[in-house]
């Protein structure tokens, strides 16, 4: 048992890995191997239940205090509303010229 509490990283990856190539999409499957190797380092005892708990307040706490974080969805929504005007409005205008 506590060869696997030592390797329970690579063990970790490897699944990744396996689970990825499978076809899985990753959003899925990150959120579902984080949740599942959590709950076996809880049974194992690799930290208690109040750590696992407190993850997600830190996490959030953490990324609302940085302003560049914050700024990153905003970029990327002006830039999918910016492809969307420019496909309407001046791609038919290139269009000509290619």
């Amino acid at each position: 048992m506590d060869w696997l509490i030592d390797h329970l990283a690579v063990i970790m990856f490897v699944a990744l890995v396996v689970v990825m190539f499978a076809g899985y999409p990753v959003a899925l499957l990150l959120g579902a191997i984080g949740v599942y190797f959590g709950y076996f380092g809880m049974l194992s005892d690799v930290f208690n239940v109040a750590q696992f708990a407190n993850l997600l307040p830190r996490i959030w706490g953490q990324a609302a205090q940085n302003p560049v974080l914050v700024a990153i969805p905003m970029f990327v929504f002006m830039g999918t509303m910016l492809e969307k005007r420019c496909r309407r409005t001046i791609a038919p205008y290139l269009a000509a010229y290619a």
